[in-house]
């Protein structure tokens, strides 16, 4: 069982200082892969729709 004293027992300083390095690691982690997860997925996207021909200048507009 813990007790009050247990609950607020202070942590040691490398502890404080290792949660806060994971902090600022997955934060900068997030603002990198967040964009390029979202380029990758419109890049694949736009790869899996269906090619769109252009048409020919001597033939005239395609109706």
């Amino acid at each position: 069982m813990s007790t009050d004293r247990d609950i607020h027992r202070p942590r040691p300083a490398w502890m404080n200082a290792l949660r806060g390095s994971w902090t600022a690691l997955c934060a900068a982690a997030a603002v990198v892969l967040g964009p390029a997860t979202h380029t990758a997925s419109t890049l694949v996207q736009a790869n899996a729709a269906p090619l769109r021909h252009a048409p020919d200048r001597d033939r005239g507009p395609v109706r």
